[in-house]
């Protein structure tokens, strides 16, 4: 995956890997294995 500068993302875009780096950390701890960012961002937006 291509790493994106934070500046050049929309303001939804970045609320939206804040959510995705809030998921991995729970299910990190929790033990689970967290969904990759695509999964989670066509979830997300659906």
């Amino acid at each position: 995956m291509i790493s994106i500068p934070n500046y050049l993302l929309t303001h939804k875009d970045q609320e939206l890997r804040k959510k995705y780096a809030d998921y991995c950390l729970k299910a990190i701890l929790s033990g689970e294995e967290a969904k990759p960012f695509e999964e989670f961002q066509s979830r997300a937006r659906a």
